[in-house]
């Protein structure tokens, strides 16, 4: 389900934020793991050099800086080992019980993969999303909204910039 949304209705919302260590797993290198389908939108930024991201468009090497954003229902999988961080995340509410795929100029300008100019601001908006990921006092959603959109802003100006 598509939904076009002005950037003013963008209404994003945390799920999900953490740094990820494929070793933590006990993930044999080289070897790819399990088919798995995105439930939300997803971004990651690769902390490493080593490893494969594997997508629907073909197998990427993951290097330092190289990032993914990935739409909901997207089929993916990894060949490890790999650093990153990783947030999830929706824009619109759900319709039904599916996490829309969210449609705009900004939105369409972000491919699936890329290497970022700038991947030390990308490490520390992803850091002070998984702080405030933890956090329960009133403002915090509002804090998370703002980081996300911030976010948003930030992939659009580095893949067009």
């Amino acid at each position: 389900m598509e939904l076009y949304l002005s950037e003013r209705e963008l209404q994003p919302e945390l799920i999900s934020c953490r740094h990820f260590d494929s070793r933590q797993f006990h993930r044999t290198e080289g070897r790819r793991t399990k088919l798995r389908v995105a439930h939300s939108y997803e971004f990651s930024i690769f902390l490493t050099e080593g490893g494969t991201l594997c997508l629907p468009d073909g197998d990427h090497p993951i290097h330092l800086g190289f990032c993914r954003f990935i739409l909901p229902g997207t089929q993916l999988c990894s060949i490890p080992h790999y650093e990153s961080l990783s947030v999830c995340f929706s824009l619109a509410p759900d319709q039904n019980g599916q996490v829309p795929i969210c449609r705009n100029a900004i939105l369409d300008s972000i491919p699936i993969c890329f290497t970022s100019r700038m991947p030390e601001r990308y490490e520390q908006l992803l850091k002070e999303l998984e702080a405030l990921s933890f956090q329960t006092e009133p403002g915090t959603i509002l804090a998370c909204r703002q980081k996300l959109l911030e976010l948003l802003l930030l992939i659009h100006r580095d893949v067009t910039g």
